[in-house]
């Protein structure tokens, strides 16, 4: 989330500086063209990465889904930028960014909040698992024979163990 928000930053200095230096760039064929190469693979990589991430119940991998959406929307912005900018319209380009960089930082406040949100449905989900059980041996030992069974036979299970780390 960090590097979310960091490019937030960067996209809005850039453009301000480009509102107070405005600078021309040239081959807006190419620009366009690569922009719209950023956008398809960075929206394809985000939908996979937000399905699998609901799918997994993964608040990281939502996350991660929803960085590479704002580095779709940055190259959707290059997009969009490349036309206007070749008409001779160079202030344009730097409110576009600014709106970009309005649109990652929107989408940094949703990671944050979804990473958050993740972390104690994930502690709370496992706080009442180990409380569930914690009294119950025959809960525990189904439990693992249930994980062993899942396992293909590969790992033979006879009795619960205790995993325990080196001090």
């Amino acid at each position: 989330m960090l590097a979310i928000f960091v490019s937030a930053c960067v996209v809005g200095v850039e453009a301000v500086n480009r509102l107070l230096h405005p600078v021309r760039p040239d081959q807006m064929l190419v620009l366009a063209g690569a922009g719209a190469i950023g956008f398809v693979g960075n929206w394809l990589a985000a939908r996979v990465r937000l399905r699998a991430g609901a799918r997994l119940d993964s608040p990281a991998l939502v996350a991660d889904g929803r960085h590479a959406q704002a580095d779709a929307y940055v190259s959707l912005g290059v997009v969009a930028s490349a036309p206007v900018v070749g008409l001779g319209c160079t202030a344009r380009d730097p409110l576009i960014d600014l709106l970009i960089a309005a649109v990652i930082l929107r989408i940094t406040g949703q990671s944050w909040r979804t990473v958050r949100a993740g972390v104690h449905h994930h502690f709370e989900r496992g706080a009442l698992a180990r409380n569930d059980t914690a009294d119950k041996p025959a809960q525990r030992n189904a439990a693992t024979a249930h994980i062993a069974s899942t396992n293909e036979g590969t790992m033979p299970v006879t009795a619960p163990t205790r995993r325990t780390l080196p001090p």
